[in-house]
């Protein structure tokens, strides 16, 4: 029985996540597991420092999580400096901590490191004792690849930081060392859409042959509420009947500015809709309102919205709610709730909250960006879009959305019924272990899957080639 290590060792708040599972739920699904064996190797916390525990209707036989640490005394110690906060609230303590344990579990030979629990070490160190036929790795950023000798396949789901957005000129330039490795060490990279495709060819022209297009499913709790379960949330969340809904990480790529500019003009004309934000770090935005100012007001894109709100008379609690980081049944309550999603997105790989809540047969306004325009094709054109900058523009769609509730019912059932039939975790996982069968010389050919998109080859595929150093 081949063996498949997913490697995920960052595991990005939000989309990352959601992508694991679903991925994984095709796999159980498509009954997978029956032919190989499935290791997922995982970070503890995600991105945003929360622990969420791998879902236990996502274990199957022949898959099992392994999270990624040294079982022993020291790297546990270590992993505590890292987490933990200032000694005694004394300034600088936290951050001498963390280099205190960085330059200990950072320097030395491969196996003292992987020891100390250094991540890409300890990768190697954990993939070569128990040989795997394939390595996976769903978020290859911030980690240069590892030297292996089995055959690697990588998803790069976007390319934002080459478009200057939401990425310090550091990190852009630590990415962008990185990421040629990765292309070079991979057998295939994976993308998840035409318009990441064409990102890839466009930055990086050398690798654009090794991209295969897979389309991604539609995240999902473990089940859908009730009516009388939304009508309960919503009335014990204390929100309108009638609201917008932005779901995911406030940042500059995501241009949330733009909605808070949107409802302002909408007030002035006198209709009130509220924006309700969901993200991990949306409840930043209660900032300005704690009583007394001791707590560090947010810095970067989420203080600009902010002053926004501030200049504009937007009041927390009544013109916008920030719910920070919910769970999946609590997002799902909220699609069915919302008068509209807005997705207002510069540029990203696509949307998951936006397949969601047509799912959900919630209205859904896009950005007009080209990963969106590509979605908006798809499904038909049964969603709404306006100029990705245009705050007027987008106020007319709010308010021609929530005064014809006839073709937004329309659009929106529409769309519940086509978005399904795109984007479809079983189909996902098809695709993908088709390409790992290729890849661990299982098979000569990967098949054309209409719906995924992924390519077929009768000429056997380039070998990796090995990271230096």
């Amino acid at each position: 029985m081949p063996k498949l290590a997913i490697i995920e060792p960052i595991i990005s708040a939000g989309g990352v996540e959601r992508f694991l599972h679903g991925f994984i739920g095709g796999v159980i699904e498509e009954r997978i597991t029956d032919d190989w064996e499935i290791v997922l190797v995982r970070a503890r916390t995600n991105s945003a420092g929360i622990h969420v525990p791998w879902p236990q209707h996502l274990l199957a036989p022949n898959l099992r999580v392994q999270y990624i640490d040294s079982e022993n005394s020291l790297s546990r110690a270590l992993g505590w400096l890292r987490a933990s906060r200032r000694v005694f609230g004394i300034p600088f303590t936290g951050g001498l901590k963390r280099t205190f344990a960085n330059a200990i579990s950072s320097h030395g030979p491969d196996r003292w490191r992987a020891y100390c629990g250094d991540t890409q070490p300890w990768i190697e160190y954990y993939l070569r004792k128990n040989r795997f036929d394939v390595a996976y790795f769903s978020y290859p950023y911030f980690l240069d690849p590892p030297r292996l000798k089995m055959p690697i396949v990588a998803t790069t789901h976007d390319f934002i930081f080459k478009h200057g957005l939401s990425t310090t000129p550091a990190a852009q330039r630590l990415l962008d060392s990185q990421l040629p490795k990765w292309f070079e060490a991979c057998s295939q990279v994976v993308v998840s859409s035409q318009f990441v495709a064409d990102d890839l060819k466009r930055f990086y022209p050398a690798w654009a042959h090794k991209a295969r297009i897979i389309r991604l499913g539609i995240p999902s709790a473990e089940r859908e509420p009730t009516a009388g379960e939304v009508e309960a949330f919503r009335k014990r969340s204390g929100l309108p009947e009638r609201f917008v809904l932005v779901v995911g990480w406030i940042t500059e790529h995501k241009n949330q500015q733009v909605v808070f500019e949107a409802v302002t003009k909408l007030r002035d004309r006198g209709l009130r809709i509220p924006v309700v934000c969901v993200g991990p770090n949306s409840n930043a935005l209660n900032e300005s309102n704690t009583a007394g100012h001791f707590r560090r007001r947010p810095q970067g894109y989420v203080s600009k919205i902010l002053a926004f709100c501030e200049g504009a008379g937007l009041r927390n609690g009544s013109d916008y709610f920030s719910l920070g980081f919910v769970d999946d049944f609590t997002v799902e309550c909220l699609y069915r709730s919302a008068t509209m999603l807005i997705v207002p997105t510069i540029t990203e790989a696509g949307s998951f909250p936006a397949r969601e809540a047509m799912r959900a047969g919630c209205p859904v306004v896009y950005s007009r960006t080209p990963p969106y325009e590509e979605e908006m094709q798809l499904i038909q054109g049964n969603a709404w879009m306006f100029p990705t900058y245009d705050s007027s523009a987008l106020a007319d769609v709010i308010a021609e959305v929530a005064s014809n509730g006839e073709e937004a019912r329309r659009r929106s059932a529409a769309a519940k019924e086509i978005v399904p039939r795109i984007y479809c975790w079983k189909k996902t996982a098809r695709g993908y272990f088709s390409l790992f069968e290729q890849v661990a010389g299982l098979r000569g050919t990967v098949q054309k899957d209409p719906a995924t998109h992924t390519v077929h080859h009768d000429s056997p595929l380039p070998q990796p080639r090995l990271p230096t150093g």
